[in-house]
């Protein structure tokens, strides 16, 4: 009585294509997601470029008149606390998995 059971060559031979597909799937995943990050940062930046800062301390708040319902703009100062800035971020653990990207 023998051990193994019988297998199909073809069944094999078709599974070692697929495992070596996956393998270089995974092989190529972290430079895809790199690639994905980089882009994804690239167009961030564009957008911070052409963004129009706005550097009056002010905003403008539509109002309705409940008499005449008729809308105005009222401009309003902004309060420049120094509590209201945002605290630095805390650093991110390196999550490059032994892989570093260097842009020149």
């Amino acid at each position: 009585m023998p051990s193994t059971l019988p297998v199909n060559t073809q069944q094999v031979l078709q599974m070692g294509t697929h495992t070596e597909k996956l393998q270089h799937t995974m092989q190529n995943l972290p430079n895809v997601v790199a690639q994905q990050v980089d882009k994804e940062r690239q167009v961030a930046d564009e957008l911070k470029r052409r963004q129009v800062q706005d550097l009056d301390p002010s905003s403008y708040i539509e109002e309705t008149d409940p008499h005449t319902k008729q809308k105005k703009r009222v401009r309003v100062k902004k309060n420049n606390d120094p509590d209201d800035e945002t605290p630095e971020p805390p650093v991110a653990e390196s999550t490059h998995q032994g892989f570093i990207n260097i842009i020149v």
